[in-house]
């Protein structure tokens, strides 16, 4: 993009500056470059940014990328005003291209004859061919967050369903928690219950008996119920953090038109 050297002197290195800071504020922040392309052609407009020469016009696409990255990036409000800026800098980019009030046009040719006959003969396709590397890149930047938002899904998905199995294990550990608890209550409250039963026959029946077998049997006949208490206040003490399965509710049941007598 010459001349070679004196950078420092090369027209295109303000435009270039705020290319490539339209560029690497894109993601961050949408608007702020948006603002920053809108300020570069408008200082071309007004002559206080030199206008593209014959070969500086690629300097524009930094501003198209920055519609890619923001297409990516960007909520649906964004990209709606930036597809639409982007509309109108292009157009304003064929008019700085073209006229020959700034850089005497892209280089391809020559006009005599004003801005009106370049316009014509060469306005649409240029404002086209800018058309195209907007959409182009803005096609990129959503494909990208078609990709990610795919991605996210899936991830989400994965995590979901461990979440599931894990939720599952968990729930049939708890039921069989809880009917082993039952199970043990049942047991244990048949069996103290006999115990005690037999242990008021024995001191009744045996009312010659010893006085340490007579002492014990009412040991046994008064500690028996106390631990059956003990032994379901433990088993229901298992079972109060228990998970209760999905249990059917009334809007769960269709309602049979037709005299049927099973609810669904």
């Amino acid at each position: 993009m010459g001349p070679w050297p004196g950078f420092p002197s090369w027209n295109g290195t303000l435009p270039l500056a705020f290319a490539a800071a339209t560029l690497a504020v894109a993601a961050w922040k949408p608007y702020v470059s948006l603002g920053l392309a809108t300020a570069l052609l408008v200082g071309q407009l007004l002559h206080l940014i030199p206008s593209m020469e014959a070969n500086h016009w690629a300097i524009y696409v930094g501003s198209f990328l920055a519609f890619g990255f923001i297409q990516w990036n960007g909520t649906r409000r964004e990209r709606f005003v930036s597809g639409a800026a982007n509309v109108v800098s292009a157009a304003i980019m064929a008019v700085l291209m073209l006229s020959w009030r700034y850089g005497q046009g892209v280089g391809w040719y020559n006009s005599h004859y004003g801005d009106f006959s370049t316009f014509k003969n060469f306005g649409w396709p240029v404002f086209g061919l800018l058309l195209m590397i907007a959409a182009a890149c803005a096609a990129a930047g959503l494909l990208l967050s078609l990709f990610e938002e795919q991605r996210g899904l899936f991830q989400d998905r994965n995590l979901a369903r461990a979440s599931l199995l894990e939720t599952e294990v968990d729930l049939i550990i708890e039921q069989e928690r809880t009917s082993i608890s039952r199970d043990l209550h049942d047991v244990l409250a048949h069996s103290l219950a006999v115990i005690a039963a037999q242990a008021d026959g024995a001191m009744y029946l045996g009312e010659d008996q010893p006085a340490p077998v007579r002492k014990a049997l009412e040991n046994i006949s008064r500690f028996a119920p106390s631990a059956l208490v003990d032994a379901q206040r433990v088993i229901e003490g298992v079972g109060d953090g228990e998970v209760a399965a999905p249990q059917p509710r009334l809007s769960n049941v269709r309602p049979c038109w037709k005299g049927c007598s099973k609810a669904v």
